[in-house]
């Protein structure tokens, strides 16, 4: 599979979620991971964004006989059980709800 380049840089909430992601283990295996972009549904390609991204150990990610890159999402799904891009979308979620709560957490101020 080819390399997709990113339309444009990540913006504050992205690379925060970027920053979340890549502290997760391998989905796979548990090891440590880097990030995967989903370009796939499984079905159908995506736009490639800095939101929908996995954490995938080098081995599930691009270099492994089963990694992402050498199966497919469709196969991938099928072998390992995880759906990357419904994953992705719910750590998204998570993130923007993450987001949401500390602009709303409300300033104690002093009144004397």
């Amino acid at each position: 599979m080819g390399s997709f380049p990113m339309t444009k840089p990540a913006n504050a909430a992205e690379r925060r979620h970027l920053a979340r992601i890549a502290q997760l283990p391998c989905l796979v295996c548990g090891r440590e991971a880097a990030i995967h972009h989903i370009t796939s549904t499984g079905y159908a390609r995506i736009t490639r964004t800095h939101r929908l991204v996995a954490p995938l150990c080098p081995d599930d990610h691009q270099y492994g006989p089963t990694a992402i890159h050498t199966i497919g999402a469709r196969l991938f799904h099928a072998l390992h059980g995880i759906d990357l891009y419904k994953w992705a979308s719910v750590e998204w979620d998570k993130s923007q709800a993450l987001e949401k709560n500390k602009l709303t957490v409300p300033v104690k101020v002093n009144s004397q």
